[in-house]
């Protein structure tokens, strides 16, 4: 059991942020200390939601409480999903540092939540700059999709291989690995990859379009990759494992027309996936 710090949003109603985090990681076995960037009622996928952000002075406060208390060295892997300002951005990365100097081991999955290709971007251009600035250079693995990977890189995304070609430029911004979240060739397709620097892996899954919007996907996808590798699964398992078990809450949310993502009805995918769909190795080119 791997002890696991997630700095996200939260929302009461729903699963998105920690509320769709949290849960699997627990699922796959894992203690999890949830640190609730902000909390709303539901997600904004609604068009209307109440609640704020905590202050930059608040999330201090909490970080010095864990530190009192001694929690700092037993954290085995740290994520970070949507961020409200710069400055929580900046006091996070002090305490990613500081968490890793106790314990070199600590895994720092980032995922960059800052827009999509259905809203466009919705994080605030200080922010965007201070997760480029501070959290890149620190993490592990970042989980961009397809839109953040083009707008934290600035080139055009479109296949497989112009999503290679970013991931090598947002690595040489820092982060030692990158998961590629909706990455397709197809529009009725959707997938993961994950590139190491030298080889790229992708699975392929069934795309399902549902009929309202829903929102933690990406949330889920890397909470469930990060757990996987913490349990001891290298990175092929971690993925595959990771990309059946959202493939069967999508198809699950969709066949049902929920309007928030099936993370409780799909518990048992989350923990045992069903191996529907297995990932090969890309044929890398230079360019």
């Amino acid at each position: 059991m791997a002890h696991i710090l997630s700095m996200q949003s939260h929302v009461v109603y729903g699963h998105a942020g920690n509320a769709a985090a949290v849960f699997p990681m627990q699922r796959l076995g894992h203690q999890v200390l949830p640190l609730n960037l902000l909390q709303f009622s539901n997600h904004t996928g609604y068009g209307t939601w109440g609640g704020q952000a905590i202050s930059a002075a608040e999330l201090q406060s909490v970080f010095e409480g864990l530190r009192k208390i001694g929690a700092l060295k037993n954290i085995d892997g740290i994520v970070t999903g949507y961020i409200g300002s710069a400055e929580q951005v900046e006091i996070m990365a002090n305490f990613i540092s500081e968490i890793k100097i106790l314990n070199p081991r600590v895994i720092y999955c980032c995922d960059p939540v800052t827009g999509d290709e259905h809203t466009g971007t919705y994080a605030k251009p200080e922010v965007l700059d201070a997760i480029r600035t501070h959290l890149l250079k620190r993490a592990d693995i970042i989980t961009p999709n397809k839109y953040e990977l083009s707008l934290l890189t600035n080139q055009p995304v479109t296949n497989l291989k112009s999503i290679v070609h970013a991931c090598e430029k947002l690595m040489a911004l820092g982060p030692k690995n990158v998961l590629a979240t909706s990455a397709n060739e197809h529009a009725d397709k959707t997938g993961l990859l994950f590139f190491d620097g030298e080889n790229a892996n992708y699975v392929e899954t069934n795309k399902y379009v549902l009929q309202y919007t829903v929102r933690g996907t990406g949330d889920a996808t890397a909470a469930m990759f990060l757990s996987h590798l913490l349990t001891g699964e290298n990175t092929t398992s971690a993925l595959e494992k990771t990309a059946n078990a959202i493939h069967a809450i999508a198809k699950y949310s969709h066949d049902n027309d929920l309007c928030e993502l099936a993370v409780i009805q799909c518990q048992q995918e989350i923990a045992h996936p069903t191996t529907l769909y297995q990932s090969h190795k890309l044929l890398m080119t230079k360019t």
